[in-house]
């Protein structure tokens, strides 16, 4: 079983690998760079840094890389849809659908384990199709990464040129202003005291201008980013914000106040330095803190993955601009509390004080607005994406399915271990009798006969070369005398003489746990054997359920044994010779009673067998078996002993172990086992073999 099943199923894996269509794989890597910050900004502006983990990077780029949007572009690059031949009757929507299915079926995108590397790999029956898709893939990738990244630095480059216009006209307005005040009131300069108020108070609303700048560059980073996750939502200028929670209003507070007393600090000794790099530290603890806090609500409510991306740098930008906003109030309070002492000086050196405020803070406002302006057309300028090609695809030149050697090898390796398993799961629900061993431990008795297999050979009861009349079951101890079984029956013959040694065995039961077990044939062959030897030996059919002697040795039923002890007739009027062998004589069941048990059991049963006693040597009875029928029961006291058949590979041991209780109880004496069926070729048995054809070879 286990060499054709590992045949037939290795020899199945392998005609289909050669029947299927060979199939081709090529791959593209790319790398994911770590992305540079913006040139614009300062330290709070970094558009290009993702607060997303690497592994978070990784899922996100592999999500856009599989996305409706990009396969669509390639499938237009390709034309796709006349390369899967889908059929032109189909409308647009569905030959793209269906061209879109295709795609994703035989795309594979994947992350190389411990590196920011992604490979795509492409499947194709057309190697030179596959090796394109993979490149033109990769491709339209890169471009759309580049493309969303330089809308976002030109959205910048356009506000920050509208900012310079405007600030350079308000500074112009300011200049004239200051003059015209200077000319029309006489005044030069300021007192060395005001002018120390309106530098600093200057230098304060600068960075205060500076800090709005910010927050609306970064306003305006946060509309380019929210027009490519929806593009209705730049438009109609709702800014989805992350809801202001009691946490992050108090790290805002705290933010604000670390704000002022940095402002309110002078630089000129150690303390004073030392008192700087402390509130420097927990600001940037702050700014984590409040990153954290938005990051994590924004994380609870995160929508399709191909957004993960931009959402995770709104949220970058967000915590930001809470930060310029805390900012902001800082210089707004340190303004006000410079105005009150501005604002105890004369009315015209305060509102010469206000037009060189003025003047000054146009003037720092503009300087930085020229340098954004810079900074803005070189990051709209160099703006290349962070990712790039490391391995193109090539065109593949052997296929990847099937892959015949490995099949066979995996055929042959799984299909051995399941038969062997199956092997041992059958052996284990097998319940069935095998061996005479199984015999001795389950009954306690020796086993006096193993008798192998055998077959018809076109010979029954005699008969040469033809058709058997109306036999079953071959006599192979009369038609076969030289074979394998008859010399095990005669070896039965013998292992019966050893148990008769202190008192011969004159009548003996032939019977079997259930029907199908072969007693019949058993007893027969063995009569035969025992008449042989120049006894005088008659074998009754007393199995009254389902007789077969008359069958086996084609002889009339009627009339038997059931007439002899229902009507008191002679059991010599009964009698039958049986052909071809001297010294055996056979009654048949003859009519079957309704009352089997009863006659078995009964006086004249007895009587007859005492009769028997006087003129044979040797009388076998075949009676039913012992879990069908009482019969043998009834009988079993009148006996010298029973013979208990079972047969290889059918008896049920549960069978066996309710024949043993019964003949316990009944005190039946069991003068041993018969295994029958054997398998002469299992190794167990093989030395039986040898042995027989040995004595076979000397008779």
């Amino acid at each position: 079983m286990i060499v054709l099943l590992v045949v037939a199923t290795t020899s199945v894996v392998l005609a289909i690998s050669f029947m299927l269509t060979p199939v081709y794989e090529a791959s593209t890597i790319l790398r994911i760079k770590e992305p540079k910050p913006s040139l614009l900004g300062g330290e709070y502006l970094s558009s290009a840094v993702s607060v997303l983990s690497s592994k978070e990077e990784i899922n996100t780029q592999i999500e856009i890389l599989k996305s409706r949007s990009v396969l669509e572009e390639v499938i237009a690059e390709l034309d796709l849809e006349q390369e899967y031949r889908i059929e032109r009757g189909m409308s647009f929507e569905e030959r793209s659908l269906t061209a879109l299915n295709r795609l994703r079926k035989d795309l594979s995108v994947s992350n190389i384990a411990n590196t920011q590397l992604i490979r795509i790999a492409v499947r194709s029956s057309n190697p030179l199709m596959a090796g394109r898709i993979a490149n033109s893939l990769s491709h339209v990738f890169i471009g759309r990464n580049v493309d969303s990244k330089r809308e976002e630095a030109n959205a910048v480059l356009a506000f920050v040129l509208g900012q310079v216009d405007q600030v350079s006209e308000k500074l112009e307005e300011a200049e004239e202003d200051l003059l015209r005040y200077k000319q029309s009131e006489g005044i030069g300069v300021l007192s060395e005291e005001a002018r120390l108020k309106v530098d600093r108070l200057a230098a304060i609303e600068a960075s205060y201008q500076q800090a709005r700048v910010e927050r609306e560059i970064l306003d305006t980073r946060m509309k380019a980013l929210l027009g490519q996750m929806n593009p209705t939502a730049a438009s109609d200028g709702s800014l989805a914000r992350i809801p202001s929670t009691p946490a992050i209003r108090q790290l805002q507070d705290s933010l604000a106040g670390l704000q002022m007393q940095l402002s309110s600090l002078g630089r000129e000794s150690p303390a004073d330095e030392q008192r700087v790099a402390q509130i420097n530290a927990r600001i940037d603890s702050l700014r984590k803190e409040i990153r954290n806090e938005i990051e994590k609500s924004l994380r609870s409510a995160r929508a399709s993955s191909i957004d993960s991306a931009l959402q995770m740098q709104l949220a970058e930008y967000q915590s930001q601009d809470i930060v310029l906003e805390a900012q902001e109030d800082a210089w707004l309070k340190l303004i006000k509390l410079h105005e009150e002492g501005i604002n105890q000086l004369s009315a015209r050196e305060i509102i010469l004080i206000r037009l060189e405020r003025a003047r000054s803070i146009y003037e720092e406002l503009y300087a930085a607005l020229m340098r954004a302006k810079n900074e803005a057309g070189i990051e709209a300028a160099s703006q290349i994406g962070n990712i790039d090609v490391v391995d193109p695809a090539v065109t593949p030149l052997r296929p990847v399915q099937p892959r015949k050697k490995e099949n066979a090898i995996i055929a042959l390796a799984g299909s051995l271990f399941l038969a062997i398993i199956l092997s041992f799961l059958l052996e284990y629900l097998d319940k069935t009798l095998k061996t005479e061993d199984e015999i001795k431990r389950l009954l306690s008795i020796p086993v006096l006969g193993i008798i192998p297999r055998f077959e018809n050979n076109g010979r029954r009861n005699g008969q040469k070369g033809g058709k058997a009349r109306t036999g079953r079951l071959q006599l192979v101890a009369r038609d076969e005398p030289a074979s394998l079984a008859s010399e095990a029956f005669r070896l039965l013959r013998a292992n019966l003489r050893f148990v008769e040694v202190d008192k011969q065995l004159k009548i003996i039961m032939v019977t079997s746990p259930t029907p199908g077990d072969g007693k019949t044939t058993i007893a027969a062959n063995l009569s035969i054997e025992l008449a042989v030897q120049e006894e005088r030996v008659l074998l009754v059919d007393a199995d009254f359920k389902i007789p077969a002697v008359h069958k086996i040795f084609n002889l009339p039923q009627y009339p038997g044994i059931s007439n002899v002890l229902s009507e008191g007739t002679s059991y010599r009027s009964v009698l039958q010779q049986v052909e071809g062998v001297k010294n055996l004589q056979v009654i048949t069941v003859g009519p079957i009673p309704p009352n089997s048990s009863e006659l078995l059991g009964s006086s004249r049963m007895k009587a007859l067998i005492e009769e028997l006693k006087a003129d044979y040597k040797r009388i076998i009875f075949d009676v039913p078996p012992v879990l069908a029928a009482t019969d043998a029961l009834d009988l079993a006291s009148n006996l010298d002993g029973a013979l208990v058949v079972l047969k290889s590979g059918k008896t049920d041991k549960r069978a066996v172990r309710r024949m043993r209780d019964i003949l316990d109880q009944t005190r039946v004496r069991v003068l041993g086992g018969i295994l029958n069926g054997v398998d002469a070729k299992e190794g167990r048995y093989r030395y039986s073999q040898y042995y027989y054809h040995y004595h076979a070879g000397q008779s």
